[in-house]
């Protein structure tokens, strides 16, 4: 299976969540509550409390598992976000350099701990919203969006991008079966013609496109993607959520490392 291939088999495997998860028969709506209060916890302590971000780990873990989801592969596709957090606290260890008691005596600059929990914050928003999206389904997801009140553009918009990034690889894909059947015979193309290839992809993907919506408008699309899936909210989503915001509360407003060390400032 080649890296396109790949890509294409885990869009769709995206709309078909594995349903026996416990985090799958949660309402959508319920999950996308706790996923905002807990991007605010992560972006609400404090950026010297390297420590109690590393107890904010724990949200993840646990809805993973719930989900029936290896944690390991979320922390590993979460990783892509890493280049860009860097280039954020990048200067942190060279501008703020106030020294910081770890455990046992260690002294290190405070640039580093302020850096290092700007790095953790953006792993755990990732993890957390990739969770999001593999246990509910992206559709689901915008339709559970819609339903709490985001604009009807907005969520058919998202929807049609999702739908978008499938047909541009299905194309690239019939490219590139294509160049192999006439003799290219490598793994990668000749760089000459790259600048051809990406326009002639980028054609075909927009007409093909346009003969999708040609055929939506047809069939009377209004502007909205209708689905299947009804949204009842249950009494297990009530304790999902109310459990859930007594852990994020707990592990973001109490320093649990506090109880083995202690850290100071100078």
């Amino acid at each position: 299976m080649s890296r396109l291939e790949k890509i294409l088999y885990e869009l769709r495997e995206m709309e078909s969540p594995d349903t026996r998860g416990y985090l799958q028969q949660i309402d959508p709506r319920c999950k996308i509550v706790v996923t905002v209060l807990f991007l605010i916890a992560v972006l609400t302590v404090p950026l010297t409390s390297f420590d109690q971000l590393l107890w904010l780990f724990i949200v993840p873990i646990i809805m993973s598992t719930l989900a029936g989801i290896n944690y390991s592969r979320v922390f590993v596709n979460s990783l892509f976000v890493l280049p860009f957090v860097v280039l954020i606290g990048i200067f942190n260890p060279f501008i703020d350099r106030q020294p910081v008691i770890l455990a046992d005596g260690i002294v290190v600059n405070r640039g580093w701990i302020t850096f290092g929990s700007i790095v953790l914050r953006g792993l755990l928003s990732m993890q957390c919203v990739l969770i999001l999206i593999e246990s509910t389904g992206f559709i689901r997801l915008c339709d559970a969006l819609r339903r709490m009140g985001a604009g009807r553009i907005v969520t058919t918009q998202l929807m049609m991008v999702y739908r978008y990034i499938g047909v541009l690889v299905t194309e690239a894909i019939a490219m590139k079966r294509a160049c192999q059947s006439r003799g290219f015979g490598k793994e990668s193309l000749p760089i000459k013609l790259w600048g051809e290839m990406v326009g002639r992809l980028l054609l075909r993907t927009v007409d093909r496109a346009e003969r999708i919506h040609r055929a939506m408008i047809s069939r009377g699309f209004d502007g909205t993607v209708r689905t299947k899936s009804g949204l009842v909210w249950r009494c297990r989503d009530t304790v999902f959520l109310i459990v859930s915001i007594a852990i994020i509360v707990v592990l973001s407003v109490f320093n649990i490392s506090s109880l083995f060390y202690e850290s100071s400032l100078y």
